[in-house]
């Protein structure tokens, strides 16, 4: 009885437009966290959008498969461990 409530509940989700939450590859959250910390180090006078595009741009062609929005993301959660403003 459980399982079918719980693909019952899904089914409803999915009628809602919810879709399962995508991964991220192996490795990203940290090669992000590295080049988040080495742009902050190496370019101190440019502004954050640069910096952040310069991180973006490198994880893109290193992570191909990823979905750019998880790229963002796996930016952004850098930022957060890392305690950037």
């Amino acid at each position: 009885f459980k399982r079918f409530l719980v693909r019952f509940g899904l089914w409803l989700a999915r009628l809602g437009g919810w879709r399962p939450v995508e991964t991220m590859e192996k490795g990203l959250l940290e090669r992000a966290q590295v080049l988040v910390r080495e742009q902050e180090n190496s370019a101190p006078g440019t502004s954050g959008e640069y910096k952040r595009h310069q991180v973006y741009a490198h994880l893109i062609k290193e992570f191909p498969k990823s979905p750019k929005r998880i790229i963002s993301f796996a930016i952004e959660r850098a930022m957060i461990v890392l305690e950037l403003p």
